[in-house]
């Protein structure tokens, strides 16, 4: 993924944004992991059904520090899936 801002000012915070469907029953816990880095662990089942989810994350400068993109990645936890995922973004705030 490409990293917007990435030359930015160290005094701007970089987020990654995920867009879930909120429709979905049953287990939905996932690690979200930036170049093998957890930065976040995340349950959204049952969450707004019937609706988007937005969910923005911090991505640690340690992470991101001199590079232009990252893999991203989400891990289900043992007896749960990866939610689907509609829409990916970095921002700067």
């Amino acid at each position: 993924m490409n990293i917007h801002g990435s030359h930015r000012p160290v005094c701007l915070l970089l987020l990654i944004v995920f867009e879930y469907w909120g429709g979905y029953t049953c287990s939905k816990k996932f690690d979200l992991l930036i170049d093998n880095q957890k930065v976040a662990t995340q349950h959204v089942g049952g969450l707004k059904d019937g609706s988007f989810v937005t969910v923005e994350y911090d991505l640690p400068e340690a992470i991101v520090t001199g590079k232009k993109t990252v893999r991203v990645k989400i891990v289900p936890h043992k007896r749960s899936r990866g939610r689907p995922l509609f829409v990916t973004r970095t921002i700067t705030e």
